[in-house]
């Protein structure tokens, strides 16, 4: 096992949005969260991130070590008068070695053509691809995907999944997305939650 959650509960006031959920995840491999609108799904994912605590329960990690979590949130984050390649070489510390793996990951995402665009003029599926190429460049034995196949289309889809479908093997890939065309094989798990 990877994760452990045991009685997880949250609530914002009075809105309970998670109750004493229960789950247990691979060390690696997909995993989908499913569930309705407003049931906790992106809260779930905030708190195994630990940008969140539990009102009750616990996320245990099975890991020798506390494992590093990469995040690509519902929002893309990026810098609007930054380049693609700019914003993702932001999260290393080798400024002229992560631009050239910010190129690769762009180029490896069907980006190649965008990587000296400034973000505020890229389409939201574009956006959405250099959020998880800086993601990617974080590296991580956990990623945390809120949405991130929003807005893509098969060929753009079939790209970020070749470039994930690897990094799987190695690590916890767990997504929240309303897309059923991810619900394949490849993922080892679906947790669906249920309103609270």
């Amino acid at each position: 096992m990877g994760i452990i959650i045991r009685n997880l509960s949250k609530a914002y006031g009075d809105k309970k949005v998670l109750c004493a959920l229960n789950a247990e995840m691979p060390d690696t491999g997909y995993v989908a969260i499913l569930g309705s609108s407003g049931v906790g799904k992106t809260s779930l994912l905030r708190l195994i991130a630990g940008l969140e605590e539990p009102d009750e329960g616990e996320i245990i990690f099975t890991y020798s070590e506390t494992p590093k979590i990469s995040m690509v949130f519902q929002e893309d984050r990026l810098f609007p008068h930054l380049s693609a390649r700019e914003n993702v070489a932001l999260v290393g510390d080798d400024r002229a070695n992560d631009l050239k793996q910010a190129d690769i990951l762009l180029t490896q995402l069907g980006l190649g053509d965008c990587i000296y665009q400034r973000a505020a003029e890229l389409s939201g599926g574009m956006k959405r691809r250099v959020a998880l190429a800086r993601s990617l460049l974080y590296g991580g034995q956990i990623y945390l995907l809120d949405e991130l196949f929003t807005g893509l289309d098969d060929q753009t889809l079939c790209q970020v999944t070749k470039t994930l479908d690897p990094l799987s093997e190695a690590a916890l890939v767990i997504f929240v997305s309303h897309d059923t065309r991810l619900l394949t094989d490849r993922v080892k798990q679906i947790i669906r939650i249920e309103p609270a």
